[in-house]
């Protein structure tokens, strides 16, 4: 869930993390194909009623899905505290997926014994920090153990060999890799900080992870993909547009919470591998415990959307926006959902809505665009298509629908010329 300079990074949603789910907003939406076929035109006037999601989701029928079947993980999701040792979650976590995800495996030996020598000298190099100050000061000395003894170093973008389902997450691995995105440094500070009683806690913010000292006196935010630089809370929520009273977003994670967090990219590394009923299940316990993870609810939709579930789909994604209404991903997704259905004019109003958020997303320009394209409205998609590449002039699938909808337009104004009067 890595990005440079805490930047949310282009991907899928609804996911660098979140941590690989970083690269989440945009990396798996829907996308939009060139349409070359010719589909049923539905009036679709150009000025739309607003738009805003519907106070409850419309009915669906039951979910058939396998059941959880993480169950050594189950047994901590399961207690009433919320403070876990979130080590032995991991560790209990790592043995339920190594069948099914061995690239998810820890392979380096003595990984936990390593993890221990790394608490060990923890305590060593804070063993001088006391006085009134001693929380803080061992925050801090966590942050530089981290990077200057262990050598950690952040992981600000996906590399070649370490993308998809392989990446660090779990303590042991990124002490053998020597590197981390932001959730897989957050897990390994807030593993060390519960071992010696520091009370770091995890906080997520869009799809970003870091994390933050508090005692009740003193309040710091640590930001590990730039070494523990210090940004303020207004900084977070400028930078990654955090929704007025967001029920997840900004603030302290329990240990049972930071759980879920990995969780949700295991799921992520569980679609890669197309075994999508049992990621299907893991985004639904998820959200069970935190029911505010908007992106959790966009990837649970575009789940429903392979499987043809277009209704259901649209639901989750409506709920995702009454979660955040800054998702942009969401509403991209949501319109592609509406074009699917023939219900054109609500897939143009979504994207206004959207466009009302970010003026300049090229995505929900594109899909207006693919909106009324569908409809054989070519100039109006031409109009649309050309904002779009202002917007984003690398935008590959804007410009193949561009071109497509110029040679449409063509072929129209020369079968005008050849049914008129002789």
């Amino acid at each position: 869930m890595a990005e440079s300079n805490e930047k949310p990074r282009a991907r899928n949603t609804g996911k660098s993390m979140l941590f690989r789910a970083g690269a989440k907003e945009t990396r798996r939406l829907l996308p939009y194909v060139c349409i070359p076929v010719v589909l049923v035109a539905v009036s679709c006037a150009t000025n739309v009623l607003p738009w805003e999601p519907p106070e409850a989701p419309p009915p669906a029928p039951e979910r058939r899905a396998v059941s959880f079947f993480l169950k050594r993980v189950e047994t901590y999701l399961s207690r009433k505290t919320e403070d876990i040792d979130l080590l032995e979650a991991l560790s209990a976590l790592q043995e339920d997926i190594a069948t099914d995800l061995p690239g998810y495996r820890c392979d380096v030996p003595g990984a936990r014994e390593a993890v221990e020598e790394s608490v060990g000298r923890c305590k060593a190099y804070l063993a001088a920090v006391s006085g009134d100050d001693a929380g803080i000061r061992a925050a801090e000395g966590i942050v530089r153990f981290v990077f200057n003894e262990l050598r950690i170093a952040p992981r600000l973008r996906p590399s070649a060999e370490n993308h998809g389902s392989d990446e660090a997450v779990f303590p042991g691995e990124v002490l053998a890799r020597k590197r981390g995105d932001c959730l897989a440094l957050g897990v390994l500070h807030l593993v060390l900080a519960r071992e010696i009683n520091v009370k770091l806690h995890g906080v997520l913010v869009g799809t970003h992870f870091f994390v933050r000292y508090e005692d009740g006196k003193t309040r710091r935010n640590f930001e590990l993909l730039r070494r523990g630089h210090s940004h303020s809370d207004p900084y977070y929520r400028r930078r990654f547009r955090v929704p007025d009273g967001s029920s997840l977003q900004m603030r302290n994670l329990t240990g049972r919470e930071v759980l879920c967090v990995v969780l949700f990219n295991v799921a992520d590394a569980y679609c890669e591998a197309r075994q999508h009923a049992k990621a299907l299940r893991i985004y639904e316990r998820v959200l069970e415990v935190l029911p505010g993870f908007a992106e959790a609810r966009c990837d649970l939709a575009l789940l429903d959307s392979k499987a043809g579930n277009h209704r259901r789909a649209i639901a989750g994604l409506n709920c995702a926006l009454r979660c955040n209404p800054n998702l942009m991903g969401a509403y991209v997704n949501l319109a592609a959902e509406h074009i699917k259905l023939g219900e054109h004019a609500e897939s143009i109003a979504v994207c206004k809505a959207g466009l009302a958020v970010r003026g300049d997303d090229a995505c929900l320009l594109h899909a207006i665009g693919v909106a009324y394209h569908s409809q054989q409205q070519h100039k109006e998609a031409i109009r649309f298509y050309r904002l779009a590449l202002a917007s984003d002039p690398a935008h590959v699938l804007c410009r193949s629908n561009f071109k497509r909808a110029r040679q449409a337009l063509r072929s129209d104004c020369r079968g005008a010329e050849d049914s008129g009067p002789p």
